[in-house]
């Protein structure tokens, strides 16, 4: 499984999400769905130009 990374030990807001002390980094997330598209269209043998 690919996670987005929110940081390493000892950095303010790295825990597992599940944690109420969790501070998601909102400014990851456009490249997660790129990141997730991507490898559907990989996976379907297609590329981004193709994608309706």
């Amino acid at each position: 499984m690919r996670a987005l990374d929110n940081g390493g030990p000892g950095t303010p807001g790295a825990c597992n999400v599940h944690n109420p002390g969790c501070d998601f980094n909102d400014d990851i997330i456009a490249h997660g769905a790129a990141f997730w598209c991507g490898l559907v269209l990989a996976y379907l043998g297609r590329s981004d130009d193709t994608a309706p």
